[in-house]
């Protein structure tokens, strides 16, 4: 028997551990457990290995997956999904933008997938896209995607490196450049809260770099007299190699002046200009927003014309009522005496005279003859006299009374608007059907008027008989047929 060393409890040769307190027995010869030892490992070993073995797993697919994720195919398949499904904050991260100074809102982004899919064949240019990336696979060279109108859109490129292991790759989608013109000078260009002025007409200037898509350009011209604005879309499908442009159309038209004032000042909105009749205004809306009309000095007091509103370009009259007026008085005085002056006579009295003479003898021919037509001709259509005269050829024949015309003279005459107003003296030997015959001297008032055939009567305003006297030896039947 032996002794434990570590009690000193009795021990036997074969027990691997003392009964009393545990302690090895390394006395004697060895047991069939301690000459065959058994290999096992502890709880926290087996954990480290377990997350070792995970964790080479899981590097494993993560791995794989991010291998297969930054794949420039793949980039392209997400490029497609977002434009199609609009996703707006998707499709802001995976485009590289070219040169654009532009921070692609949502508005932008929207205008720019419709552009891509209204406006042009967007399967082709996806499948022109992946073909790019199965060349980049094969190390080919690469070259922008064009469209019909040799405006570059897209390119597959390069990003840096994610975790220095995989390359990452982006849509780099390339930019338009916007060009503006306008036909007024000092054109102000308005867009996205900045602005460009247009200094010369027809000058085309660089406006912005930006993605094609939506685009609103507003001009605003602020002139002398007058303010024009206009909001134009920009249209990128008109685009070629990558250069858009845009005519800014204000609307403005220009217009001719005329007045009948001589030396009259225009006012354009109450404002006083420094225009005269017959200059050129402009540019000008011609929505009726611009009123305009004119003052001048009319025996010796300011008067102001007609106000005119600006509804279509061509000529815009400003005419004084007061000077219109006159000048038709004017006018009308000057037809009158014209009218006056086709008869013979070195006077208007004469002329008048000649008239007269000629008028009255056609008169009594035609009371004579019973024939209106022998006079119409001198009277007017539309005044009382052509009535009138009519019934009065008409009594005569009741009556059976003839007259011979003997003579006139003018005694006052005064100019019309439409013609003269005429004092005569008539001398007449009237005719009864009794045999009897008597000379009558008639002072009357005529109405005239004057057309451009000559003077016509228009009406016999009034007549007195001024003096009668019987005709001895009458001989019936000599009268003034």
């Amino acid at each position: 028997m032996a002794a434990c060393r570590n009690c000193g409890n009795t021990i036997s040769p074969q027990q691997a551990f003392c009964n009393h307190c545990g302690e090895k027995n390394n006395s004697g010869t060895p047991s069939r457990a301690v000459l065959n030892p058994r290999f096992t490992l502890s709880a926290p070993i087996k954990w480290v290995i377990a997350a070792v073995l995970v964790l080479a797993v899981g590097l494993f697919a993560a791995h794989t997956f991010l291998s297969n994720y930054y794949k420039p195919e793949k980039t392209v398949e997400r490029f497609e999904k977002l434009v199609i499904g609009k996703d707006y904050d998707g499709l802001r991260k995976v485009l590289k933008l070219e040169g654009t100074n532009f921070n692609l809102s949502k508005d932008e982004l929207k205008g720019f997938t419709a552009f891509l899919t209204k406006d042009h064949d967007f399967k082709k240019i996806v499948g022109e896209l992946q073909q790019e990336a199965a060349d980049i696979n094969h190390d080919k060279r690469l070259d922008p995607i064009t469209d019909d109108d040799d405006n570059q859109l897209f390119m597959l490129a390069e990003g840096p490196k994610k975790f220095f292991l995989y390359q990452q790759y982006y849509i780099k989608a390339y930019s338009f450049t916007v060009m503006a013109g306008s036909s007024l000078e000092n054109t102000k260009v308005v867009y996205n809260g900045k602005s460009k002025i247009l200094k010369k007409p027809d000058e085309e200037l660089e406006i912005a770099k930006v993605l094609p898509g939506s685009l609103t350009l507003k001009a605003v011209y602020n002139g002398e007299y007058v303010n024009l604005e206009k909001e134009t879309k920009v249209d990128f499908t008109k685009a070629s190699n990558n250069v858009v442009l845009t005519r800014l159309e204000l609307g403005g038209n220009y217009v001719t002046l005329y007045s009948n004032g001589d030396d009259a000042d225009i006012y354009a909105n109450g404002k006083k200009t420094r225009l005269k009749s017959g200059d050129s205004f402009g540019p000008v809306p011609t929505d009726g927003s611009v009123e305009l009309y004119a003052v001048v000095n009319w025996n010796g007091a300011p008067i102001k014309s007609m106000v005119v509103k600006i509804d279509r370009e061509g000529e815009v009259n400003l005419p004084f009522k007061e000077i219109a007026d006159e000048q038709a008085k004017i006018e009308a005085r000057e037809r009158v005496m014209n009218a006056l002056a086709s008869y013979p006579g070195s006077t208007p009295k004469e002329q008048m005279h000649y008239f007269m003479d000629h008028f009255l003898s056609l008169s009594v021919a035609a009371y004579n003859n019973r024939d209106f037509s022998v006079v119409s001709s001198y009277i007017a259509p539309d005044g009382p006299e052509n009535k009138e005269m009519n019934d009065y050829i008409n009594v005569l024949a009741k009556k059976g009374i003839t007259e011979s015309f003997l003579g006139v003279e003018i005694l006052d005459m005064q100019t019309t608007d439409k013609g003269f107003k005429v004092k005569t003296r008539e001398e007449y030997d009237i005719y009864y059907a009794d045999g009897t015959a008597k000379r009558k001297t008639f002072e009357s008032n005529y109405t005239l008027v004057a057309t451009e055939f000559g003077l016509q009567e228009y009406k016999l305003e009034n007549t007195t008989t001024i003096n009668e006297t019987d005709i001895r030896d009458y001989d019936y039947g000599e009268g003034d047929y």
